[in-house]
């Protein structure tokens, strides 16, 4: 009788037991699956490895640093591991771009975020894909950076970044304080709201200046960047180019061109300039074609008169529709000057003229001038015999020309064949002809021009066109 009491009790706890487990585990599974709180507006959202390597397709996430053409070797930084490494290639690595196009090596930016895969049995990459989730910002101005919060900030949005930050500047890996924001250009890239690398696409220098005692307390005026006041130990920092620089003190003036390039320092001497660099230059001009428009230190001058203009360096440039445009720094140091530029035709109009008037244009020659006069020109059609002379070349053995694109086809220099692309040769600067050749495809010609700028040059030409059936 007792126990027939008891069991409508127990059942009743049993049941309330039961519905107090099945709501508490509802409670928890619901948390669990419920989606991400969407990040507000300038909120640093952080990113963890392990959310790095489940978000991206397969493979291991990397940010390439460098690259061993000799070796067959990549440098990277593993994302989720937090540390630098390297890894061999060859030729049966499969290399592909963001949209799986097939890639060589080469042909990978410093700075790409990647996703490698191993062979286990060689330790060779078998796999170097660019990631898909990855995005990538170019030409960042006015990078906003925040060292102490591990910050950056591009327009109003706000980023993370950690001590594995790659910083590319040309070839190098180097460090961020090496990052001028507000003179640099950049290419960022990175993964959801976290940076991965930067990497500069145009980067600054400094100018210095050396033995300017009688300049002090005169004016200087750089490009239109700098109007100050001369002063002791001056410096400037500027984003790399070509710059008109001007002292003035009384009677005393200056005028220099000044190459800035990327992460030196240019040290201008004025021990040798005395108050006869006043002296000042009638300078008048003869320009083919006619049609033509001359620019000195980027302000256009009317070529129908006479100017005058002080002793020094300038910045010339030339240009016509239909021609090839021509620049210089022209260095004016006579009472007179003629300034004789004639342009070369473009391909496409050279032939046009060739068809209506049955002959080539002929080039035009140098006007003889008398002691107190000088002249600076350029033949319009160089001969055979004097293009040695006309376009400036020079060979530098420490770098090299790089022809990336289209894969396969074969690249002549000068009518010299390079080989199949990618290829390289050794740098020579100036003005060349460089003809690409693939069967079943239409013979393609670009005329390039190489700086002298110490640096590598890399060329990747369109895709070519399939010959007609």
């Amino acid at each position: 009788m007792k126990s027939s009491r008891l069991l409508p009790i127990i059942i009743m706890l049993c049941l309330t037991g039961l519905g107090i487990f099945v709501g508490v585990n509802t409670i928890i599974n619901a948390k669990n699956k419920r989606p991400p709180i969407s990040p507000k507006p300038n909120e640093i959202v952080e990113v963890s490895p392990a959310a790095v390597k489940e978000e991206t397709q397969s493979g291991t996430v990397a940010v390439l640093r460098g690259i061993d053409r000799v070796n067959n070797k990549i440098g990277v930084y593993l994302a989720g591991e937090m540390r630098e490494t390297s890894y061999s290639y060859d030729l049966a690595t499969s290399v592909k771009s963001k949209n799986d196009r097939e890639l060589v090596m080469p042909e990978l930016p410093l700075g790409s975020i990647i996703n490698i895969e191993v062979n286990e049995d060689t330790g060779m990459l078998s796999k170097v894909a660019v990631n898909k989730e990855a995005w990538d910002y170019q030409g960042v101005k006015n990078l906003q950076i925040d060292e102490v919060l591990s910050k950056m900030t591009i327009g109003e949005t706000n980023f993370m970044y950690d001590a594995g930050l790659t910083v590319i500047s040309g070839n190098d890996n180097v460090s961020l304080r090496n990052i001028e924001p507000a003179k640099d250009v950049l290419e960022v890239r990175g993964l959801g709201e976290k940076i991965f690398s930067l990497s500069v696409t145009r980067g600054h220098g400094v100018l210095e200046f050396a033995d300017y005692d009688d300049f002090l307390g005169g004016s200087i005026e750089i490009g239109y960047d700098v109007f100050d006041d001369i002063a002791e130990n001056m410096k400037y920092v500027l984003k790399e180019g070509q710059y008109k620089v001007i002292l003035k003190k009384d009677n005393l003036t200056v005028n220099k061109v000044v190459d800035i390039k990327r992460d030196r320092t240019e040290v201008l001497r004025l021990s040798g300039y005395t108050a006869e660099m006043t002296k000042t230059s009638k300078v008048t001009f003869s320009l083919s074609p006619s049609s033509a428009s001359i620019s000195i230190d980027g302000k256009e001058v009317d070529v129908s008169k006479t100017i005058e203009l002080n002793y020094g360096e300038y910045l010339v440039k030339v240009k016509a529709d239909g021609y090839v445009g021509w620049e210089s720094v022209v260095t004016i140091s006579k009472p007179k000057t003629v300034m004789s530029i004639a342009l070369a035709m473009k391909k496409e109009k050279a032939e046009e003229e060739k068809k209506d008037d049955g002959m080539a244009e002929p080039s035009t020659d140098v006007e003889k001038t008398d002691d107190d006069s000088e002249e600076t020109g350029i033949s319009e059609t160089p001969t055979e015999d004097d293009e040695d002379k006309e376009i400036k070349v020079r060979t530098d053995s420490t770098k090299n020309i790089f022809f990336r694109k289209p894969v396969g086809a074969t690249i002549s220099f000068d009518g010299r064949v390079i080989g199949d692309a990618p290829c390289e040769m050794t740098k020579v600067t100036g003005e060349h002809e460089i003809t690409l050749k693939m069967d079943g495809y239409e013979t393609q010609t670009y005329t390039i021009n190489i700086e002298d700028d110490g640096e590598d040059a890399v060329f990747s030409f369109p895709d070519m066109i399939r010959e007609k059936q």
